[in-house]
């Protein structure tokens, strides 16, 4: 039995992934698929890693700046995941109608 290396394996699934067509795979508009950059069956080229990087979250960059001007604390908690406030956050109204 042949051994493959993990790149020709990751050529492989994409062949799979496109019913053994080469000019697919060639052509394999998912640019998000992780194996993508891979489906040649080379290690990927610098504008295969460029295109991959522009589909990851284009906005990741400013909801990380976002989340750190929120400056976002979780609720403190007691050792036993109880509220430390002594209940909801909803107020009941008690008096008489």
């Amino acid at each position: 039995m042949k051994v493959e290396t993990p790149v020709r394996a990751m050529r492989t699934k994409c062949l799979e992934c496109t019913n053994w067509n080469m000019q697919e795979v060639a052509s394999c508009p998912m640019t998000d698929c992780a194996l993508w950059p891979y489906r040649k069956g080379k290690r990927p080229t610098e504008e295969d890693i460029a295109i991959v990087e522009a589909t990851v979250d284009p906005f990741a960059e400013q909801k990380a700046k976002f989340k750190r001007t929120l400056n976002f604390k979780p609720p403190a908690s007691g050792a036993d995941g109880a509220m430390d406030s002594g209940g909801s956050d909803i107020a009941e109204d008690n008096s008489p109608a």
